[in-house]
């Protein structure tokens, strides 16, 4: 080994005469310095031309550039990385990149007229100094090489370091909400580094998921911490779960509390995880008190009718909404609305759309005046509520009631109306305010379907499937499917997958498979384990 090592050292020196008379004797001995010293570390170093000591490092070319006109001592050394500009680093995107240098002590960025470099310029007597700061230099140039090439390819060179940061965060949630974190990480680092506080949880929501950037889980926490102390309560939910799965439980409610505390998108969730603890004694004495006030809270601020936190009351016996609770809309409430407002609006409450809490009550006002002033999805609506296991009521004579009056209601109008029709089908069909019948159910829903009603279309292509009439089921399901009804996609799927009602056809299910994951439906998880037995990546 040493004797391939003075081998390496001699060819190195032979080839310094060509240059040696550009330097003198303090100048040779400090280059020979650095030769030895890169030969001993594996570096393999060369002495160009200009007798630059050249040496590889991660696939790029490192040069050590002693100044020749600076013969004083201690000397000159550059440690030298440079690139020609091209189509993506120009030299317009180059020099707006050079305020990042300020960050790092020793590095520097130059833009020339053809090219750009990263130097770092040390004063030295001899190798020695170079030796115990050779890889703190490697690395402070390799980092603000990173930092400009992510700044670069983010487009933040484009928009421009001291553009509005609020213009920044905002093409930031652009590129995330893509998927594009590649783009969005360079974004949400630069503006988490200049104390843009929004910023925070994204960058810990990138290390934590290796979200264009390495998972780190120290940073994760540093950034979330950072984030819950400038007011993103989000984020506390997310280092609540964190640090449950890591077995610190008192810092898991810590930051459960924290965010179901204060308004946020994870509020409910982070309530439901605190009462799930204290009912299950995890980490602490079970509470079932404790449990069940938490989930009521978690239930206030819930955006699903069904969430975590109501089947939790409902499983305990707890009552979620007093019954006493629910009361007739006041005029202030109605005012100016018409009955397919009200409906609309009981639905945003009920459901959690439009940005609002789950409100029972509230839908419930809502839908029962729409049906009092003669709306017939209102009324089947009512008829559902009073025998729904989320609403207080199992009374079944006014469920009743209220189905009859909107079949009547939807009678008036079948004849022209496919979704009457499709209403009046599946009353008959689960015995909603009329007795079950099935003939009567096919009649309508066929009806609904030549009128152009998807939902309709889907029904009786159910029914035949399931009396073995597989050619009509194909019919009525390819319409619906058509139509985009995306649950029909996924059963029309099955029958080409199978042969049923149509030719095999392993290309066409898939081709439906894959229409009802872009659908969106209650099916398209199912459809996603299809197309993954089928065989097709990506799902």
């Amino acid at each position: 080994m040493k004797k391939i090592f003075l081998s390496v050292i001699f060819g190195v020196v032979a080839t310094m005469g060509i240059v040696a008379q550009d330097f003198n004797d303090a100048q040779l001995a400090l280059r020979l310095g650095i030769v030895e010293y890169l030969s001993e570390e594996g570096f393999q170093p060369k002495i160009d031309q200009d007798g630059d000591v050249r040496f590889r490092h991660k696939d790029l070319s490192y040069y050590f550039i002693i100044n020749e006109d600076w013969d004083e001592n201690p000397l000159l050394v550059t440690l030298y990385l440079g690139f020609s500009y091209d189509d993506t680093f120009t030299r317009e995107k180059l020099e707006k990149c050079i305020p990042l240098e300020a960050k790092y002590k020793v590095v520097k960025l130059y833009c020339s007229e053809s090219s750009y470099s990263y130097r770092s310029d040390v004063f030295c007597k001899d190798a020695e100094v170079l030796k115990s700061t050779f890889y703190s230099l490697l690395t402070e140039i390799n980092a603000l090489k990173e930092n400009v090439d992510m700044t670069v390819n983010s487009g933040l060179s484009d928009i421009g370091l001291d553009a509005d940061q609020d213009e920044v965060f905002k093409k930031a949630m652009e590129y995330y909400y893509d998927d594009d974190y590649d783009q969005s990480y360079p974004l949400f680092k630069h503006l988490a580094e200049n104390g843009y506080a929004p910023a925070y949880g994204y960058m810990g929501l990138a290390y934590e998921l290796g979200e264009g950037t390495s998972r780190d889980e120290d940073l994760m926490e540093t950034y979330f911490i950072r984030a819950i102390d400038n007011g993103s309560y989000w984020c506390a939910y997310r280092l609540g779960n964190y640090y449950y799965e890591n077995g610190d439980y008192d810092a898991a409610m810590d930051n459960y509390l924290k965010c179901g505390a204060n308004e946020n998108g994870f509020q409910s969730e982070a309530l439901y995880k605190a009462g799930k603890m204290y009912e299950e004694g995890v980490g602490r004495t079970k509470d079932l008190a404790r449990a069940v006030t938490c989930y009521k809270k978690s239930v206030q601020h819930a955006s699903m009718l069904g969430c975590d936190a109501r089947l939790a009351l409902m499983r305990l016996g707890e009552e979620v909404e007093p019954k006493e609770d629910f009361v007739e809309a006041t005029k202030t409430m109605l005012a100016g609305m018409t009955p397919e407002e009200m409906y609309e609006e009981g639905e945003q409450y009920e459901y959690g759309r439009g940005g609002r809490d789950v409100s029972l009550t509230k839908a419930y006002a809502y839908f029962k005046a729409a049906a009092d002033r003669g709306n017939a999805e209102a009324m089947g609506k009512m008829g559902e509520i009073y025998v729904s296991e989320f609403y207080p009521f199992n009374d079944k004579s006014k469920s009743d009631r209220y189905y009859s009056k909107a079949l009547k209601a939807y009678m008036k109008t079948a004849d022209t109306d496919g979704n009457a029709c499709y209403e009046i089908g599946y009353m008959y069909q689960n015995g909603l305010g009329v007795d079950k019948d099935l003939e009567q159910a096919k009649y309508y829903y066929k009806e609904g379907a030549l009128l152009g009603d998807n939902n309709a279309a889907w029904r009786l292509g159910l029914i035949y499937k399931d009396e073995m009439e597989y050619t009509d089921a194909y019919n009525f399901l390819l319409k619906a499917a058509d139509g985009g009804q995306g649950m029909a996609m996924f059963e029309l799927a099955k029958l080409f997958e199978n042969g049923l009602g149509t030719s095999y056809n392993k290309e066409k299910a898939i081709e439906w498979y894959k229409r009802c994951v872009e659908s969106n439906y209650r099916a398209s998880d199912d459809a996603k384990e299809a197309l993954k037995r089928l065989g097709v990546e990506g799902y």
